[in-house]
């Protein structure tokens, strides 16, 4: 069984260069699953492989800059009128695949359910070997959306659509040659799901590009000038920007910090505010009626190539995802990985998934979920502890650097992609 054979850390697999294709339904600013895929894909490319991508381009907005940056990866664009995504996702992506006859070796999704829809299909006519990644609950996270997107007028059958949802995962994960799951967790919680080719590769993370900075890359004339002048200590939440962060809890947490503490504090949050517009103006709201306007600034949707600079211009990182009432497991969140990797001191909820990256009070610090007082608690403490921030510095990178890095995780799954193209 490929199980087996990938259990252990040393990879000893001698990988032929390969067609693989890429089904992701979207690319959207700042997606971890977009992140992730496309930075595998662009791993993949330099070792020879042949690597498509297949994705959305009316889905939250497409990030062109993805395209325009990995000239290894040949991108297939599918033009969607917006209102019908999913179904038009799946009839087009099968299209392409029994019509042109695109010739592939291994069919690769990021999502259990409406991409995976498309590779079944392609499986069943084509025979040609899926491999799932699941990074999340995701019968949770679509439920939850489309109460969210509804604004609440059928949330008696929220419970009928997350049944449904589950049931057709179970499915479509059990037709599949392999699960990759990237938590132990989510491993468990899918655990009757039946199919003997289930494992664990957590997210990798380019350890080229996240480290920590030596000589500070902001210089005079720099866009970011200004951030590197604020003299007050400076905490950065990294993310989108919507319910499930949780990011009332942070806000608070701050107006909770003792009042000569709270006057040398600036809150830096970055990620799309367009998601969400209801929860970003309520968070605006919210900012305003603690007295926290000139503490608070919202950045909007940075660069990926430009985080590492802010994390080395944060004294802290602080990640606040709320997964108790949401119910939708963070999985392994991007940004703890690449927080520790540039040696950014982090606080995150104590949650699924992030529990396996953290060690409490060893290479970062955890707090219970939604517990204000815990989290501002939690903050002063690393603030006013310089030995202790400078201690949880020089563990975290060392922390990540054997099961985390990029050319691990893709060498893991290289080996994924060869056995399944030899069955």
């Amino acid at each position: 069984m490929i199980l087996v054979l990938l259990k252990s850390h040393k990879i000893m697999v001698m990988v032929m260069s390969l067609k693989i294709t890429y089904l992701i339904h979207q690319i959207a600013k700042g997606g971890g699953m977009a992140l992730q895929a496309i930075n595998m894909a662009d791993s993949l490319a330099r070792k020879g492989h042949d690597i498509s991508m297949i994705f959305a381009s009316k889905f939250h907005g497409a990030n062109w800059n993805y395209v325009n940056l990995y000239k290894n990866i040949k991108f297939s664009e599918i033009t969607i009128p917006v209102g019908y995504y999913p179904p038009f996702f799946q009839i087009i992506t099968n299209s392409i695949f029994m019509k042109k006859k695109q010739n592939t070796d291994i069919v690769q999704c990021f999502n259990p359910l409406f991409d995976a829809i498309a590779a079944i299909n392609i499986k069943r006519q084509r025979k040609i070997p899926v491999v799932i990644r699941v990074g999340s609950i995701y019968e949770n996270f679509y439920s939850d959306k489309l109460y969210l997107i509804i604004n609440g007028k059928i949330i008696k059958s929220s419970n009928i659509v997350n049944s449904s949802i589950k049931i057709t995962i179970k499915m479509i994960l059990e037709k599949c040659d392999v699960i990759v799951f990237n938590s132990n967790y989510l491993k468990d919680y899918y655990k009757n799901i039946k199919n003997p080719n289930k494992l664990v590769i957590r997210n990798g993370i380019d350890l080229s590009k996240f480290k920590h900075l030596k000589n500070f890359p902001v210089h005079d004339g720099s866009k970011y000038m200004h951030l590197k002048e604020i003299s007050t200590r400076k905490i950065l939440y990294v993310g989108r920007i919507e319910p499930r962060k949780s990011l009332e809890t942070l806000i608070l947490a701050l107006s909770y910090l003792p009042a000569s503490l709270r006057r040398e504090v600036t809150l830096i949050l970055i990620g799309s505010t367009k998601i969400a517009p209801k929860y970003y103006e309520f968070l605006q709201n919210f900012i305003k009626k603690k007295s926290l306007s000139d503490q608070v600034f919202f950045l909007g949707y940075i660069d990926y190539k430009d985080l590492p600079i802010f994390y080395a211009l944060s004294d802290l990182v602080v990640f606040t995802s709320d997964f108790q009432n949401h119910k939708t497991s963070e999985g392994l969140p991007n940004v703890i990985l690449e927080a520790l990797a540039c040696q950014c001191p982090c606080i995150a909820a104590d949650i699924a998934g992030v529990r396996e990256v953290i060690t409490d009070m060893n290479n970062g610090i955890l707090f219970h979920p939604n517990d204000v007082k815990n989290l501002s608690e939690k903050i002063s403490l690393v603030l006013n502890d310089k030995m202790l921030a400078k201690r949880l510095s020089s563990r975290a990178r060392n922390s990540i650097v054997n099961n985390h890095s990029l050319e691990y995780v893709t060498s893991r799954y290289e080996a994924i992609y060869k056995l399944c193209s030899d069955k």
